[in-house]
């Protein structure tokens, strides 16, 4: 069951980067500058 959830996170994250893939570069450039 939990396997179930973790693939189902998965796929949407994937979605949403598909969709927004700037919102990946942002949070990449909040990480760099958080370190």
């Amino acid at each position: 069951m939990q396997v179930l959830i973790k693939l189902v996170l998965l796929s949407l994250t994937l979605v949403l980067v598909f969709i927004n893939p700037h919102y990946i570069l942002k949070s990449r450039d909040f990480i760099v500058m958080n370190s």
